[in-house]
């Protein structure tokens, strides 16, 4: 049976809480992923995903 662990990133991709969402999207686009960990120094705050960028930024510009 498939494990997490056979699915997971190795190599996360992070953005800080401090990060322009522009930085953001382009980040997401230059490494092929479709959600960063965010961070706080070297605390994990959450996540954002592509649908956080459809729903919440393109759709309210």
């Amino acid at each position: 049976m498939t494990k997490v662990r056979d699915l997971m990133i190795k190599n996360v991709v992070k953005a800080s809480l401090k990060e322009r969402v522009i930085d953001a999207a382009k980040k997401m686009k230059e490494t092929g992923v479709s959600s960063l960990v965010v961070t706080e120094g070297n605390k994990v705050r959450g996540i954002i995903t592509r649908s956080d960028f459809i729903d919440r930024v393109v759709a309210e510009a």
